[in-house]
């Protein structure tokens, strides 16, 4: 969860209410660039970026056992990242090469359309993070081309038709 333009108020109760509807089917709550938002509303940890509070610093408020993710532009700095506390980046899809083949299950693509589904898996990540697509349906499409993607280790048709190749 981004907090956006809500208020604090309002970001620790949408925070809140997701992380009631996560526990029921044992999801997890990140709260975006906001570690005071995420330690109000119980979340289960942050995710930071450039200009944010460092993976440490948001560990001083969260918590040791917080989930602390960092964006970062790519692989060489994801490394940097795990060295300064990061519990797992996020590359964007540019960045995506080079990514360790050991640490799969800690770095997660970003800025995915199902076409790039294919080169992600070839560079060994095996976990993707969603944006906010542009309606439910993109959002299924793109779960279940993910999904289908990581299951089978290709995308190929996985996704079909994409609302952008219209």
């Amino acid at each position: 969860m981004e907090p956006g333009a809500l208020s604090d108020e309002a970001a620790v109760s949408l925070a809140k209410e997701l992380r009631k509807g996560a526990a029921l089917g044992g999801a997890t709550v990140l709260v975006g660039r906001r570690a005071d938002i995420a330690r109000a509303a119980a979340a289960d940890g942050v995710l930071v970026g450039p200009g944010d509070l460092s993976p440490g610093e948001a560990r001083r408020v969260l918590g040791q056992g917080a989930i602390v993710g960092l964006k970062v532009p790519g692989a060489e700095e994801g490394r940097a990242a795990f060295d300064a506390g990061a519990t797992f980046v996020i590359v964007p899809f540019a960045g995506i090469r080079g990514v360790p083949p050991d640490a799969e299950d800690l770095w997660f693509a970003s800025a995915l359309a199902p076409e790039h589904l294919d080169t992600v898996i070839e560079a060994g990540v095996r976990r993707i993070a969603l944006g906010l697509p542009d309606s439910p349906e993109e959002a299924e499409r793109l779960v279940r081309a993910a999904r289908d993607a990581l299951r089978t280790g290709t995308a190929r048709d996985a996704a079909g038709p994409s609302s952008r190749d219209e």
